[in-house]
């Protein structure tokens, strides 16, 4: 299924959107919510079926990643693109086969003990100087992340 839409980029007006909004919208390689000021602290939507390659924009002020925005196979290596922004302090659902960026030197705190909630064969992009505050963090999973310092 198709909706015909390849990118979508939501302006700093938009707060809130119904759960299954984009679900099977095989065109879809990008969302960006960057500029919103999200109505709620915490994200627990999951866009399903979107284009092998898909690149996600988290909004300004999430503090709490509930669910995993999408979930790439592992055939489809690292086609996944994720940018948190600064306010996310905790993730509550694990990456995996995915390229992810965090704009914080602080890293979010996994659930503790659950290494499902921790990101898994993964790139993941952390500002420089912020190495030992992502791999404690990660620790549980830390042999199978790419770290690279931007």
């Amino acid at each position: 299924n198709s909706c015909g839409i390849e990118e979508v980029i939501m302006p700093s007006s938009f707060r809130y959107m119904e759960e299954k909004c984009f679900h099977k919208c095989s065109s879809l390689r990008k969302m960006d919510f960057s500029k919103c000021v999200w109505k709620k602290k915490y994200w627990d939507y999951v866009i399903y079926d979107c284009a092998p390659k898909f690149e996600f924009r988290f909004p300004q002020g999430i503090q709490v990643v509930e669910k995993q925005v999408y979930f790439p196979n592992k055939d489809e290596g690292q086609a996944f693109t994720c940018v948190f922004p600064p306010s996310v302090r905790s993730l509550q659902s694990g990456y995996h086969y995915s390229t992810l960026y965090f704009t914080s030197k602080e890293a979010p705190v996994a659930v503790a003990g659950d290494h499902n909630s921790t990101p898994r064969d993964c790139k993941v992009y952390i500002p420089k100087g912020s190495m030992t505050s992502y791999y404690s963090a990660f620790q549980s999973n830390v042999d199978t992340l790419d770290f690279i310092e931007y």
